[in-house]
């Protein structure tokens, strides 16, 4: 009977424990499940751009539940798109401190250290991320880069290894290295990054390019024409290797003699219109009126026959007129521009130099036939107006000159070189018109954009004050544009005689 008792009242107990335990459960799920609802409302409001009332609703959740790592990561992330870096680096690092084998929140941990420059704690993240997927290169990758970052050499090579042990040797691999090995001054080392990549790969030709560069801006000329020799063998009409190698059996002779041995090759149509001007490129800066004669007709020669032979080739044809127009020969590069605008109408390069060119030859007849044509093409930019602008005011005609220089003004960024141009010559057509004060606004604008020290603005400025009747001032703007440069007879007479020419 006392048996029986006992467990009668160890039954009663039991379901005690249990009716408790089962309301806790469920107080507990009730807790889950109103917590998960909490979260999804604040990652809607993330959703949804409400960004500061996302991390309202996140930080309150983080409070409760300071131990659930996607509300710290989703906190991090909002608090980043409010640019408040340095909570953002908190919460990513309490999200990976939590769950350090999630990807997600380790590679965005891994961004805000970088971010901060803190780039040994970065490459550390990855290196702990590389332990948990290590078949992802992507974290051996960023473990290098940002031992790099970090100066460490050693595990940035370590990192670079391993990757190539994974993914066997490779291009990407191999370019780190040889650039680490370039920063560290191994010069050897780096050129055996490229050596393994050509054993591999012997017949891709790149590789081979790659080597020869790094040998001829390290000085090992005898080592790159020995690479560029390997690479004719594999592929006869390479450009690079051929123009390479006659330049290297030139070098016994002088730069004229050099150009007149690469002549036949920029007639030819199998090497491209880029490799061409690649050879010539240096010697576009060089070309001015006084270059060397013999140098200079050799230049436009080799020029000319690149042009020649692409004769719709807006690039090839841009490029002889631009040598042509630094030689001083700017009538002549007129039509080769004028070739090269019709090879590529979409192309603005050309049309600047063409109503450049029409400006500075006074043929402002040809200048006004070629703006509007530009315009057709290009009605936003504001130099084809100003251009035209200045064709109509040297033909006299004021008012439709003022109207083009008052189409470009809205086009001009905050920042245009041209303001002041443009403002000057609105001032002096306006001037003509003798709407002096819209000359007078124009004006102001020019010399605030920097017109107060160039002399064509501060004498036509003083042109306008005189006709005002404001002779004093306009004395002064009249030897202001003298001591900025001007030193023209009819400015000497405007001051002498105190009036306009």
């Amino acid at each position: 009977m006392k048996y029986i008792l006992i467990c009668f009242c160890w039954l009663i107990a039991t379901a005690a424990v249990a009716q408790k335990t089962k309301k806790l459960a469920e107080r507990m799920q009730e807790s889950e499940v109103l917590q998960q609802e909490r979260f999804i409302a604040a990652v809607r409001e993330k959703v949804l751009g409400n960004n500061e009332e996302a991390s309202r609703r996140l930080e309150e959740l983080a409070g409760d539940a300071p131990k659930n790592a996607p509300i710290h990561f989703e906190w991090a992330t909002v608090l980043y798109s409010l640019k408040q870096k340095e909570k953002s680096l908190l919460q990513a690092k309490e999200a990976y401190g939590l769950d350090p084998e999630n990807k997600v929140f380790g590679q965005f941990y891994a961004e805000r250290l970088d971010d901060k420059a803190d780039y040994k704690g970065a490459a550390l993240v990855y290196q702990n991320l590389s332990k948990t997927f290590p078949n992802d290169k992507d974290m051996y990758m960023q473990q290098g880069l940002m031992s790099v970052k970090a100066g460490d050499t050693e595990n940035a090579l370590k990192a670079f290894n391993t990757l190539e042990t994974k993914l066997g040797l490779n291009e990407e691999t191999t370019r780190r290295k040889f650039l680490l090995f370039v920063a560290l001054g191994q010069q050897e080392k780096a050129a055996n990054e490229w050596l393994r990549l050509i054993e591999k790969f012997p017949n891709t030709v790149e590789y081979r390019h790659e080597l020869a560069n790094f040998y001829t801006t390290t000085g090992s000329s005898a080592k790159a024409m020995e690479v560029y020799q390997a690479i004719q063998k594999i592929a006869p009409s390479d450009p690079q290797a051929m123009f390479a190698l006659t330049k290297d059996a030139g070098k016994k002779g002088d730069e004229v003699a050099f150009l007149q041995s690469l002549r036949g090759m920029f007639a030819r149509t199998d090497i491209t219109v880029d490799n061409k001007i690649k050879q010539l490129a240096p010697y576009l800066d060089l070309m001015t009126p006084q270059t060397e004669p013999r140098l200079a007709a050799e230049v436009l020669s080799c020029a000319r026959s690149l042009a020649d032979t692409h004769p719709k080739d807006a690039q090839a044809q841009s490029f002889y007129a631009d040598l042509l127009y630094k030689n001083g020969q700017k009538e002549a590069a007129l039509p080769v521009f004028l070739r090269s605008a019709e090879a590529d109408k979409k192309r603005f390069y050309p049309w600047q130099f063409i109503l450049i060119i029409l400006t500075e030859t006074k043929n402002f007849d040809e200048l006004l036939k070629q703006s509007d044509r530009a315009m057709d093409y290009f009605p936003n930019q504001p130099l084809v107006y100003y251009m035209s602008g200045v064709g109509l005011y040297q033909k006299e005609k004021y008012k439709a000159a003022a109207d083009m220089f008052t189409t470009a003004v809205p086009m001009l960024g905050a920042n245009s070189t041209m303001r002041q141009d443009v403002q000057h010559q609105l001032g002096r057509s306006y001037t003509q018109l003798k709407q002096y004060d819209l000359a007078e606004n124009a004006f102001a604008n020019a010399l605030a954009n920097g017109g107060n020290k160039d002399a064509g603005v501060l004498e036509h400025y003083g042109d306008l004050q005189f006709l005002q009747g404001r002779t004093d001032a306009a004395m002064q703007n009249w030897q202001k544009a003298q001591t900025a440069g001007n030193k023209s007879d009819a400015l000497r007479k405007k001051i002498s005689d105190k009036r306009i020419e």
